[in-house]
């Protein structure tokens, strides 16, 4: 069973750090009820001996939940310029339109898998 999370207008909240376990990672996102908000879904990483939130993998992917439905994003964490570090976590951003909307989400578990070296 995987529970899910309620999040209320304005928020913003990040995830537990976890290790990166491989190249690449897609994750579905679940929309179980919402009351007139969205929340956006993005991800970051950092080494662990460095402080702060950390950066974001791909400023490009993100998932939005806007209905009652599921969405999917892959991220590519090996980033050419940069590189993935070692320690990856979600960011939950919800709307801000009125202070009683809310989401009740979660997260399906993820799929790791590793790119192919051309």
């Amino acid at each position: 069973m995987i529970d899910a999370t309620l999040l209320f207008s304005g928020m913003t909240v990040y995830s537990p750090w976890f290790p990166r376990q491989a190249d690449m990672l897609r994750v579905t996102a679940e929309c179980v009820a919402l009351n007139g908000t969205d929340l956006t879904i993005e991800l970051y990483t950092k080494n662990e001996e460095d402080p702060g939130d950390g950066l974001p993998v791909d400023e490009n992917v993100s998932i939005v939940l806007d209905a009652v439905e599921k969405q999917t994003a892959e991220w590519k964490t090996v980033v050419n310029e940069k590189g993935v570090q070692q320690l990856l976590r979600f960011k939950y951003t919800v709307g801000a339109e009125a202070s009683n909307e809310w989401i009740l989400f979660r997260l399906l578990p993820a799929v790791w898998f590793d790119a192919i070296v051309e």
